[in-house]
């Protein structure tokens, strides 16, 4: 009797042990099926850059002096490109001239829509023109295209001196949309509150030019209109995934030591304790001047990563997957 009592207790503890197993493999499946679904739509984000690479390259080659395009916008634009008819004035280089027909589907952007939403209400409080409820200066060309769905650039940078589109532009200058010098906030992200799903599949695009320094030594300001002679090309993960740390927003003060010297004190906005100075082998750091009068400085860590996922510099691919 005692034996078949303790032969059901076993039976019991089984049962128990068997479900508790069961439940926590059912608890941990959403995540595990949200950590591979990430992983997918990263690796095609990382394959439509390399398309969007091998456009640049493309217009490079057909280029008469070799340059890559001063200024990329993403998305989409209508009646871009017409077969033996110039450029679209103000139009996206790669849209207009029709390496593109348009950018890459943004891989996260299908599902539940969320990331659409966010994205749109970002682009409205930002008042970005190329935004599909605009009165656009350049008709139909969206950054992010007509549903928010397509990959985006989300940097404002350009070619030195490279001049903005208006009326009075003819219609083989593919210039850039007034107004259209616009950075999204996507660098130090991770450490903004918040779960930034606008961000999720985008990209950036930083175009350089040889000689484009003025007296202060910063690269890619205003000056006389410069050939694109190289550029950096990145993408951006899931918000999940940290990624590499490339950016640092710092602003800029003139010191001097104690000898006199001046050097150029750069202080990051996110985290101020990683102060950094330009002394010795002075060498001009990579600037972007923002519109709150600090600078956005690529190519220096700051201690909080990026979400990037890959960057392309000059033939060189830099991939980090962050989990």
């Amino acid at each position: 009797m005692n034996t078949e009592r303790g032969s059901a207790l076993g039976r019991t503890l089984m049962s128990v042990l068997a479900s508790l197993v069961l439940l926590s493999l059912l608890a941990a499946l959403p995540s595990t099926l949200t950590r591979y679904r990430d992983r997918a739509r990263e690796a095609e984000t990382k394959q439509n850059l390399h398309s969007i690479q091998l456009a640049c390259e493309r217009y490079s080659i057909d280029a008469a002096d070799f340059s890559f395009p001063p200024w990329l916008s993403g998305g989409s634009q209508q009646n871009a490109y017409a077969s033996g008819q110039p450029p679209v004035a103000g139009g996206d280089p790669l849209l207009g001239a029709g390496y593109l027909l348009a950018y890459p589907a943004n891989p996260f952007g299908r599902g539940t829509g969320r990331e659409a939403r966010q994205l749109a209400l970002v682009q409205q409080a930002l008042h970005d023109p190329l935004r599909p409820d605009a009165e656009a200066n350049v008709p139909g060309l969206l950054r992010f295209g007509l549903e928010h769905g397509l990959m985006g650039n989300l940097l404002g940078l350009t070619a030195p001196g490279f001049p903005e589109y208006t009326q009075d532009s003819y219609i083989d200058d593919a210039r850039l949309p007034e107004g259209c010098r616009l950075d999204y906030p996507f660098w130090d992200a991770p450490a903004r509150p918040g779960r930034h799903y606008w961000l999720q599949g985008q990209f950036f695009y930083w175009p350089r030019a040889d000689g484009s320094r003025n007296e202060d030594g910063f690269a890619n300001v205003e000056s006389d209109e410069l050939p694109v002679t190289g550029y950096s090309l990145g993408a951006f993960g899931s918000f999940r995934n940290k990624g590499q740390d490339l950016f640092t927003e710092d602003s800029l003060s003139l010191a001097s030591d104690a000898a006199g010297n001046f050097f150029n004190q750069w202080t990051p906005v996110n985290n101020p304790a990683l102060m950094q100075d330009e002394r010795g082998d002075y060498r001009p750091t990579v600037a972007h001047l923002l519109q709150n009068g600090n600078y956005l400085r690529f190519n220096v860590d700051n201690g909080i990563p990026d979400n990037l996922i890959i960057v392309l510099d000059s033939g060189i691919s830099r991939c980090k997957s962050g989990y």
